[in-house]
């Protein structure tokens, strides 16, 4: 389904937590993702879905303005 997703231009920044959590993707392994356009597959234009081709995991984040 990812080949349905548009890349994104840019790699964006890695974001830390403000509090530490286990499932927060870490700044090693943010490094390895491939980013996509989040709207066709969330309706929000904000934020990124990122694949880790290595490990199957997929990472989406969004926000509001």
């Amino acid at each position: 389904w990812s080949q349905g997703l548009t890349p994104l231009q840019q790699v964006p920044e890695y974001a830390a937590p403000p509090q530490l959590r286990d499932w927060w993707i870490s700044p090693d392994a943010f490094t390895t993702l491939q980013f996509y356009e989040p709207t066709s597959l969330t309706g929000r234009s904000t934020g990124w879905i990122g694949i880790s081709h290595e490990t199957g995991k997929i990472y989406i984040f969004s926000f509001t303005n």
